[in-house]
């Protein structure tokens, strides 16, 4: 009788604390489509040919950066991708990172933030140029001096990196800091710097290592091969108007009528 009430006495105690209901969290469906939507279809086949098509242009470049007239192609191939038509993916980052709004044209963003197809394209086609022009750079530094030729190549190659540094689009504090933050110096911004220093310095080739320099630093030399770059094509500008004119002087002198007199000689 004792065990009877016991167990009775236990049943009322557990039920009286079990009688009140609690909210809990039991369990968590979500449903999803057998199939993928429209879009999702979309989006994968568009992301799968962009890796294929870039994966081509890739060894195209790589197959190009060994001659100077695959040099040549290569600059050709990244003036195409300068004025082609942006990519979606890459419209979307862009204007992502403007909180909204229309991005402008690419050719315009920087490349510092940039991502996408065509931004892939234009990394690739730059570094390939800037790996030949440290190449040279290389080369050249293992020699006691350079020549009259290569003195020209390493101007032509400043000429080029300028070029390549001004498609950053963006300001040398920007591009400094970049840099300086994530400690590995971007291949354009080592080439311009080093065929600056090089020509600066009576065309020694200089050995700077940019990596683990301050910002500062490296802000200044860039604003010094900025000027001197702005300076170079200024007066390969001037040039080739002065060879213009020349030109067009030579041409009319040589197509001017010439006038017959009363004895037979023939006057300009």
């Amino acid at each position: 009788m004792c065990i009877f009430l016991s167990r009775v006495s236990s049943f009322i105690l557990l039920y009286s604390s079990t009688s009140t209901y609690r909210s809990q969290l039991a369990a968590v469906w979500v449903t999803t489509s057998s199939s993928p939507s429209p879009y999702e279809v979309l989006n994968d086949s568009l992301r799968k040919y962009d890796t294929l098509r870039l994966k081509y242009i890739r060894a195209y470049i790589d197959c190009n950066k060994e001659t100077e007239q695959g040099r040549r192609d290569i600059e050709t191939l990244l003036s195409w991708t300068m004025t082609s038509n942006q990519d979606l993916a890459g419209f979307y980052i862009a204007s992502a990172l403007l909180r909204g709004g229309d991005p402008g044209k690419h050719a315009k963003q920087s490349r510092l933030t940039s991502d996408g197809f065509i931004a892939k394209v234009k990394h690739a086609c730059s570094s390939a140029t800037t790996e030949m022009i440290l190449r040279d750079l290389a080369v050249w530094k293992r020699k006691n001096g350079i020549d009259n030729d290569e003195k020209k190549k390493l101007t032509a190659h400043f000429k080029l990196a300028y070029k390549l540094h001004l498609n950053l689009n963006a300001s040398s504090k920007e591009v400094a800091e970049h840099v300086s933050k994530k400690n590995c110096p971007l291949a354009e911004v080592e080439a311009f710097c080093k065929c600056y220093l090089s020509i600066q310095s009576g065309y020694r080739i200089s050995s700077i290592n940019l990596s683990g320099m301050d910002g500062t630093a490296l802000c200044s030399i860039l604003e010094g091969a900025l000027a001197k770059g702005k300076q170079m094509m200024q007066e390969a500008k001037v040039k080739v108007s002065r060879k213009k004119e020349k030109t067009a002087s030579t041409t009319s002198k040589e197509t001017q009528p010439s006038i017959s007199t009363s004895d037979g000689e023939k006057q300009s």
